[in-house]
């Protein structure tokens, strides 16, 4: 099995709240959504070398 390629810098903040949102809820049971905001703050906390 290989790893899944990074796909980080080709999604905007908006398209990766609606990702995790989507894979929350339909295999997390996890209704709590995730904001673009949040998604904001922890790729600007994170180094952007870990940004994949």
């Amino acid at each position: 099995m290989q790893d899944m390629p990074g796909f980080g810098q080709q999604l905007d903040d908006a398209q990766v709240a609606e990702l995790a949102n989507w894979l929350r809820a339909r295999y997390g049971g996890r209704d709590e959504p995730v904001l673009a905001d949040r998604v904001h703050a922890l790729r600007s906390a994170t180094p952007e070398s870990e940004h994949r």
